[in-house]
């Protein structure tokens, strides 16, 4: 039988202006074994860029997605959606995501 796989998105504490770091360790300690980065919203990007994300702290987590940006904005084949990819792929690098 497989077991439950429970986690949060950070993005369900962003209005608590908890800053993402503190979110995920805050969902750590709650013993959770999955996390969401959520990044629906594009100015979450500026807010919150993946740069300053921790890796360390979700070595701990057995599965981690990021919800790319898609509220209020359309994936293009231009400059804007690159760089957000181009993010998306760097944070990657240095901490393999399981599914965007």
């Amino acid at each position: 039988m497989n077991s439950l796989r429970l986690g949060f998105s950070t993005g369900v504490l962003y209005t608590t202006d908890i800053p993402i770091n503190e979110r995920i360790g805050f969902f750590k300690e709650l013993g959770c074994s999955v996390i969401e980065l959520g990044y629906l919203k594009e100015d979450r990007m500026k807010d919150e860029p993946l740069a300053e994300l921790d890796p360390d702290l979700l070595k701990d987590f057995s599965w981690v997605s990021l919800h790319a940006p898609g509220s209020n904005w359309k994936i293009r084949n231009d400059e804007k959606t690159l760089e957000v990819l181009k993010k998306i792929q760097d944070f990657h690098n240095r901490r393999p995501l399981n599914l965007v």
